[in-house]
């Protein structure tokens, strides 16, 4: 299973839709947790990966 979120249009509600992303792949156990940046830009991009790579 793959699962792909894409952060663009939940920028405001960023960390909650991460967050439900991640809960989603691991109940299903999933293999591929892709995160799409498209508009969103290299300053967001740089904001998930730290936040999250703890």
């Amino acid at each position: 299973m793959k699962l792909k979120l894409n952060v663009y249009p939940i920028i405001p509600d960023m960390e909650e839709g991460i967050a439900q992303i991640f809960q989603k792949a691991v109940d299903n156990r999933a293999k591929i947790l892709e995160i799409a940046y498209s508009e969103a830009g290299d300053g967001v991009k740089k904001r998930i990966l730290t936040e999250f790579s703890e």
